[in-house]
């Protein structure tokens, strides 16, 4: 006898019945779960595992015993305080760079989960997951043996705030004796909106306060030096020199002082002396819409403990652009660029202002020095980027003695292994750590319309900070790239080490970004 005849009648009445046995299953399924999953084979023991470092430690590599009737493993970390899924895989190894991923090794944590999927009968029990085991044993970082390691850093904090402009972008950076950090740049375009834009946070990147100066035009932040009693921020306002003397606390203006020094001119770095104050800068610009080097004419100038002004020095037949200033052992180092931004320039003054030396360094196509520090022992290091000798903008960071000297210089690049003819490695900062290390940090990317490139490392139109790291002898200890997140661009503005071994990094990312580092 046929339970279902043919004919459309029957062929319904035969589905009406055949849902309604599929929905009494699912019933009775629902009801006694603990049936239903007793029809499901055992998940699999826990596999053992083990993690091992890399001989430069950038690496880790996980090892696990092969689960019986395993069919993948689940990696799995702990970072941020939850537990991440790392990845899955048939195998029983693993491995992973954690120095490029920026893990924060000192609280990472790792296991793995034997799986097996459902098997085909019970396809229909949707509720049902894949049969996993319980974890692994918990490997740690002290286990792996990777704990302080400093051949890289991580990500310990990220933060970022914006002006009253579409873009803002930081120049400078450094930490404050309070324990927090300072930025200074602008918030807007030159020549018609930009703001001088100072942005103060404490240890852990917490907005402080924020303050913007002059109205929207011809305006820079360039740098900030602390003293007891205050912050000075210089720059430009209207295309005049101005020095700012700000609050600590509350931020607010406590001296503003202007002076027309000849043209379009501005401040880029201020020191503090026993009478006073010493800051280098520019006058008459011929291109003072750019941000970097306006083709100017080099100057110093000397201010008393209020920022009056005492005297100025030409210094253009040297220096076109100068950067920085520094003191060690009474005498002051100036750097910058020369005419025509062609090179490296470098000056050396007595206490008295008497000439000492001055040295030219770079080779036969333009080089751009933006940065300079003078470590503890009076070595003086200079750091930009060059077309000399590579195939496009390269790292260029240069050793000086006292007597000015050249010890060593290096030229380095395309970190992420692009085409070289494309990519930028732009240099604008350096600093000096405890133990005599030097950091130079830059931005990294193409510019190029008819170039883009993508591998293992991300993508060539991507812009990301670019750390280097120097031993005194010039030997590369590491490099890094740090990447924006969600796939924003990043540059690296500004770099200042920190009281508990880290680095600050000013990021550009159309706003003031304040990257926090640790050591491994």
């Amino acid at each position: 006898m046929k339970i279902c005849s043919t004919g459309i009648v029957k062929s319904n009445q035969c589905k009406s019945a055949f849902n309604i046995l599929i929905s009494v299953c699912i019933l009775w399924a629902l009801a006694n779960a603990t049936a239903v999953l007793a029809l499901s084979p055992p998940p699999p023991e826990p596999p053992t595992l083990t993690v091992t470092a890399d001989q430069s430690q950038t690496s880790i590599t996980l090892t696990w015993s092969a689960a019986d009737d395993a069919e993948y493993y689940i990696v799995e970390g702990y970072m941020g305080s939850v537990w991440r899924e790392l990845g899955s895989t048939s195998g029983t190894t693993a491995s992973y760079n954690y120095a490029d991923k920026g893990w924060n090794m000192n609280e990472l944590q790792l296991k793995i989960l034997a799986c097996k999927s459902k098997p085909w009968w019970l396809s229909w029990a949707f509720w049902l997951e894949d049969s996993c085991s319980d974890h692994s044993n918990v490997v740690t970082a002290p286990d792996i043996g990777s704990n302080g390691n400093s051949v890289s850093m991580y990500r310990e904090w990220f933060w970022d705030y914006g002006g009253s402009q579409a873009e803002s972008h930081g120049h400078y950076i450094t930490q404050v004796a309070d324990g927090g950090f300072v930025q200074v740049g602008e918030t807007g375009m030159l020549p018609n909106s930009a703001r001088i834009f100072v942005v103060k946070v404490d240890q852990n990147g917490a907005l402080l306060w924020q303050k913007e100066f002059g109205s929207t035009g011809h305006n820079l932040g360039n740098s900030v030096l602390e003293t007891s009693d205050g912050y000075w921020v210089v720059g430009s306002q209207g295309q005049d020199s101005v020095l700012i003397k700000l609050d600590k606390v509350s931020g607010d203006t406590l001296i503003e002082k202007k002076y027309d020094l000849g043209g379009s001119d501005a401040l880029e770095s201020l020191i503090q002396t026993a009478s006073g104050f010493v800051g280098v800068g520019y006058h008459s610009a011929d291109d003072p819409n750019n941000t970097f080097f306006t083709g100017g004419q080099g100057l110093v100038v000397f201010f008393d403990q209020s920022g009056n002004k005492l005297s100025q020095q030409d210094v253009n037949q040297y220096l076109a652009h100068p950067y920085r200033i520094k003191i060690f052992n009474n005498s002051y180092i100036i750097s910058g660029l020369t005419a025509g931004a062609e090179d490296y320039g470098v000056l050396k003054y007595s206490n008295s202002f008497d000439l000492s030396w001055y040295r030219v360094v770079g080779g036969d196509q333009p080089d751009h020095n933006f940065a300079m520090d003078v470590a503890a022992d009076g070595s003086i290091y200079l750091a930009g980027h060059s077309l000399s000798g590579v195939q496009n903008w390269d790292t260029y960071t240069v050793k000086l003695n006292q007597s000015g000297d050249t010890l060593w210089e290096k030229r380095r690049g395309n970190p992420r292994g692009f085409d070289p003819r494309y990519i930028h490695d732009e240099v604008w900062d350096l600093t000096i750590g405890a133990n005599g290390d030097v950091y130079v940090v830059a931005g990294t990317g193409d510019e190029y319309w008819n170039y883009s490139a993508c591998n293992e490392n991300g993508c060539s139109d991507q812009w990301e900070v670019y750390i280097l790291r120097y031993s005194p002898d010039g030997t590369l200890l590491w490099e890094n790239t740090f990447i924006g997140y969600g796939g924003e661009d990043w540059a690296g503005e500004a770099i200042a080490y920190t009281s508990d071994g880290g680095l600050i990094v000013a990021v550009d990312n159309g706003k003031f970004g304040f990257l926090k580092l640790m050591p491994y």
